[in-house]
């Protein structure tokens, strides 16, 4: 058998060229953020890109999520940026939908999930599996519809700051560690139940009881000052229901009012990171950190001074002294 290579005749004459398409991020997640200004602008950004996609384009994002929130640095400072718009609709006169892309499980509205369990038929089906089930069903029966809203995905919004305030520990997406605490019942926990009809029962049940007090419990201490604002936007979707939507305008209302309160000096992680560093250095020892009886070595702390000495001063018919700076004896050069 011959194995040489053989050039093929469609080939022959022809050159190759070798493309290498270099890519950068162009953003980084929601949950990196610098600070905690930062984060709440970058919320507003979303929210008002949002508005302009339904008032201007009439076109519905439907999955807003912790992982399709970003944060844009365009060189002049930073943006919020939503992608990933596969899912998007045009929205029609009745706003229902074929079943499909969504929304995410934690971040979706209690409207939604209701719908999708009821859709589904099988309360026990996990959200993994309900796309399955509506792509191998009998082609002759039509796929089910939902409504979905634009008020739908401003409550995943909500969701969205809500889980990083208690998921993180901090800027630059540093984790928390949940594990640590499992008599608490978190609320991103909950809302990540594996099946639809459960998350839709925990996310009704947070709204119909008042529930803020869980909010003000599972915070961790960095975002204490973002607590007024979740507060503040659980009892304006609380109070609205079903029936009375949130608007764009309110939700924009609000984030710009804690905005304007929240300080505009917050360090940036790299001062707060040199900082400790520079607090973990050893200190340098004084003579007053000595114990008594310690020998202290004052000549170290002391730049070196030439040798001085007291001599007569040779005056006639008089007698004084002066201090002179007494001359160093010459060493003799060696071989």
């Amino acid at each position: 058998m011959n194995y040489r290579y053989k050039v093929f005749g469609s080939i022959r004459g022809t050159s190759h060229m070798h493309v290498h398409l270099v890519l950068k991020p162009r953003a980084r997640p929601l949950h990196a953020f610098r600070t905690r200004v930062e984060l709440v602008s970058a919320l507003r950004d979303i929210v008002k890109i949002q508005q302009t996609a339904v008032e201007e384009r009439g076109i519905l994002h439907r999955d807003c999520s912790v992982n399709n929130a970003m944060i844009e640095d365009d060189g002049n400072g930073t943006n919020g940026l939503l992608i990933d718009w596969e899912f998007t609709v045009h929205i029609h006169a009745g706003q229902k939908y074929v079943i499909g892309g969504t929304g995410t499980l934690p971040f979706m509205s209690r409207s939604l999930l209701w719908q999708l369990s009821e859709a589904v038929g099988d309360p026990a089906t996990s959200a993994c599996s309900w796309k399955v089930k509506v792509a191998t069903s009998s082609l002759t029966k039509p796929p089910p519809l939902i409504l979905h809203h634009y008020h739908d995905d401003l409550e995943s919004l909500f969701y969205v700051l809500v889980c990083i305030c208690i998921e993180f520990r901090g800027p630059l997406g540093v984790r928390r560690d949940l594990s640590a605490d499992r008599s608490q019942e978190w609320l991103p926990h909950l809302w990540s139940t594996s099946t639809l009809q459960v998350g839709g029962d925990v996310k009704t049940s947070f709204f119909f009881h008042p529930n803020a007090h869980k909010l003000q419990k599972q915070f961790h201490p960095y975002f204490k000052t973002l607590l007024p604002l979740a507060t503040e936007w659980y009892h304006l979707i609380r109070n609205k229901g079903q029936s009375n939507a949130v608007t764009f305008q309110e939700v924009l209302d609000l984030l710009d009012t804690h905005l304007a309160k929240l300080p505009k000096d917050e360090p940036s992680p790299e001062l707060l990171f040199a900082r400790k560093v520079i607090a973990a250095l050893p200190k340098k020892r004084q003579a007053s950190d000595f114990e008594e009886g310690d020998r202290v070595d004052h000549h170290l702390d002391q730049p070196s001074q030439p040798s001085i000495t007291e001599r007569p001063n040779q005056i006639p018919g008089r007698m004084g002294w002066t201090m002179e700076v007494m001359p160093q004896s010459k060493r003799n050069r060696t071989t």
